[in-house]
């Protein structure tokens, strides 16, 4: 099994552990207004459309005034959406707008951590240099230092351990 393979795993794992898949959470609005773009109008949500990669949607709502940090069924905020994924673009927007690096899910994970299990890193990069705690910890005790060590991502190591990691 591959390295890629195993960060899917892990990925996967941090997700299901948690009693939902993610393409089966919906994400609830914060607006009170919903947003009309005809960018891609399946993409319902400030979530879903930072978890589909269309920086257009994403910028639509939250100019709609949408909430950077607003949760979903598992208390994932947009960025959280974007880290697996590999938006750098909308990761780095979110950020822009205010959205916090050191947000919590169900499970404790952040979106460091995930950007960490699905071998981003450009994302891993940029979220620390936002401010990000690299030894944060999920509900299971695992680092994201802790993770890029079983995975062998040896970019991953090296960015989280000039950061401070542990």
């Amino acid at each position: 099994m591959g390295r890629s393979e195993l960060g899917l795993i892990l990925l996967i794992v941090l997700v299901v552990g948690l009693g939902g898949c993610a393409e089966e959470s919906a994400p609830e609005p914060v607006a009170s207004e919903p947003v009309e773009v005809a960018i891609d109008p399946e993409v319902k949500t400030l979530h879903e459309a930072a978890f589909a990669g269309d920086l257009a949607t994403v910028k639509a709502f939250v100019d709609a005034g949408w909430d950077v940090n607003g949760r979903d069924e598992m208390e994932w905020t947009p960025l959280f959406w974007a880290c697996p994924s590999g938006h750098v673009d909308i990761a780095r927007f979110l950020v822009e707008q205010g959205a916090d690096v050191n947000a919590r899910g169900k499970g404790g994970q952040t979106a460091l951590l995930l950007a960490t299990v699905s071998e981003h890193r450009e994302i891993v990069r940029m979220i620390l240099e936002a401010g990000a705690d690299p030894n944060a910890r999920d509900d299971a005790g695992r680092s994201p230092l802790y993770l890029a060590r079983e995975l062998k991502y040896n970019e991953i190591i090296e960015l989280l351990e000039q950061h401070g990691g542990r």
